[in-house]
């Protein structure tokens, strides 16, 4: 449960300094509810903070569970339709942490995370101190290799070596 509520937490704080992009996104994807995207992206915020404390909180890990499950399977689906209504968008998953795109990565990381959520299901107690601060070590080690990652790859697309995926 530490790695989820790990990967929820740090998923809301990086939404929390890129909230307009997060707003963005929900208006692209579904513009029918754009006014609405700024409230829905704050709600996000708002259940993904609740989702990582009741994973946290001894006696509500569960709750946490399954409404990390609800959770996944929501952004699942919203993924789902982001990538065929706007394909090549950023996801906004984690900010401006790790830019992605909408697509089969936010898929597979989603069923992954909904795999650990049934693993974690049956044996569902509060992670220890080591247990949070190995979680939180390796889902910042992930986002740090990531950014740096796209970092190489943007500059190398400067230099001209070599072409975006998602060219326009």
């Amino acid at each position: 449960t530490a790695l989820l509520a790990g990967t929820f937490l740090v998923a809301a704080l990086s939404k929390v300094f890129a909230l307009a992009d997060a707003a963005h996104l929900l208006a692209t994807v579904l513009p029918r509810l754009r006014r609405w995207a700024r409230p829905a992206a704050l709600g996000t915020i708002a259940l993904e903070l609740l989702t990582g404390v009741l994973l946290l909180v001894p006696g509500t890990q569960r709750a946490g569970l399954a409404l990390t499950g609800a959770a996944l399977l929501v952004f699942t689906a919203f993924a789902i339709v982001g990538a065929r209504r706007a394909p090549g968008t950023d996801c906004s998953c984690f900010g401006n942490l790790m830019p992605t795109r909408l697509g089969w990565a936010t898929l597979v990381r989603n069923l992954f995370l909904l795999g650990l959520v049934a693993v974690a299901w049956p044996a569902a107690a509060a992670p220890s101190l080591a247990d949070i601060v190995v979680a939180s070590l390796l889902v910042l080690s992930i986002l740090v290799v990531s950014r740096l990652s796209a970092a190489v790859t943007s500059l190398r697309r400067s230099a001209g070596g070599v072409k975006p995926r998602h060219a326009t």
